[in-house]
């Protein structure tokens, strides 16, 4: 993945010419459409689930324990006698709250990162590169653990612990387009003009990177959702009563193998459909990007 260095003449005026704006590049494929759909469908069930469902995902009735999908229960029901259905659609709540606001978190900080190291380079660049390869080198899963066992489960520690984890990738990436950016006409002019470093990294070199800071977003927000669903399935994520999908799946994996498939399977799909629609959205944005 990498910015499309197609970067025009500078006019001489303050300001002046840039490369042509993403939303001008930005034409996608109908795979990555298709993607975008589902993904909106997604949100919408994350925004206005609760009021369309069957059932209250968060009732218990231990006599519907276990019913197979029917016209009652499109999913069936899980141990506890909850709608299925109604749980895996209130459910996308969880994961689509915390996961992008972790990925938020992670590309904003990244960027800001990134923009500093790229441009000031030298001592600067040195520095902070290692403090991130030193993040880089430790797995997400491993990090969140540590953290979740010292300060407690909950939806904030996940979201600052991920967004942070995913900083240095996004860094490491905006730095990467920065220190060509840097090199270029508008740039020169920009310091002669007597510009700010400040100034020089905000408006003028952040619009230019921003078409790979949307890809590394979409691509983290996949990662995250992975991450958040793993740490809930091992019991360190989103807690119970939730609907989250993760959970899901570990509340109903002890039960498969007496036969009872549909409480971890719909949750299982759910999340497939959910990072495959985002994964590809992602190269969608990417082949735009490129062309």
């Amino acid at each position: 993945m990498r910015v499309q260095d197609s970067v025009r003449d500078l006019a001489s005026a303050p300001g002046g010419d840039r490369p042509a704006g993403f939303r001008n590049r930005l034409h996608l494929s109908k795979l990555a459409i298709g993607a975008a759909s589902v993904l909106v469908f997604w949100v919408l069930c994350a925004l206005l689930g609760h009021l369309v469902v069957p059932h209250d995902p968060l009732v218990v009735d231990p006599i519907a324990s276990f019913a197979p999908p029917s016209a009652e229960h499109f999913f069936g029901t899980d141990s506890l006698g909850r709608d299925v259905f109604s749980r895996v659609i209130v459910g996308s709540r969880e994961i689509l709250l915390v996961a992008p606001l972790a990925t938020l978190l992670g590309v904003a900080l990244g960027t800001i990162i990134g923009l500093t190291m790229g441009y000031f380079r030298g001592p600067v660049d040195a520095i902070v590169g290692r403090l991130m390869d030193a993040v880089i080198s430790l797995p997400t899963v491993v990090v969140a653990l540590v953290a979740l066992t010292a300060l407690g489960p909950s939806k904030v520690t996940i979201v600052l612990i991920i967004g942070l984890v995913f900083s240095p990738y996004v860094a490491r990436t905006v730095r990467t387009a920065v220190l060509h950016e840097r090199e270029l006409e508008y740039i020169e002019a920009a310091r002669i003009r007597g510009e700010t470093s400040l100034y020089i990294m905000t408006v003028e070199l952040l619009p230019n990177v921003l078409p790979l800071v949307l890809v590394e977003a979409t691509v983290r927000l996949g990662y995250a959702i992975f991450a958040v669903t793993t740490l809930s399935f091992i019991g360190f994520g989103i807690q119970p009563p939730s609907p989250d999908w993760g959970l899901a799946i570990f509340e109903g994996y002890g039960f498969l193998s007496a036969g009872y498939w549909w409480p971890t399977l719909f949750p299982a799909l759910a999340i497939a459909s959910l990072v495959v629609s985002v994964n590809l959205l992602a190269d969608g944005i990417v082949e735009s990007n490129e062309r």
